[in-house]
């Protein structure tokens, strides 16, 4: 359920998911996502995964409009 609502975010927020995997109990989802959309994530992301969430990102490129 919190995997489904952590996707269901990231979607909302214009990001294009690359993959998923689970390894026991824990979900890894991978995507891309503008930097703008994922000011606040953290927070967000702690309240759909009831404070087990975690997430990280690294500069991928520069998009130009």
């Amino acid at each position: 359920a919190n995997v489904g609502a952590a996707l269901g975010d990231l979607q909302a927020r214009g990001a294009t998911i690359q993959g998923q995997r689970t390894d026991g109990d824990l979900a890894t989802l991978e995507a891309e996502c503008g930097l703008t959309p994922l000011i606040g994530y953290a927070t967000d992301l702690r309240s759909v995964t009831r404070g087990q969430g975690q997430f990280t990102m690294e500069f991928l490129r520069f998009d130009c409009a």
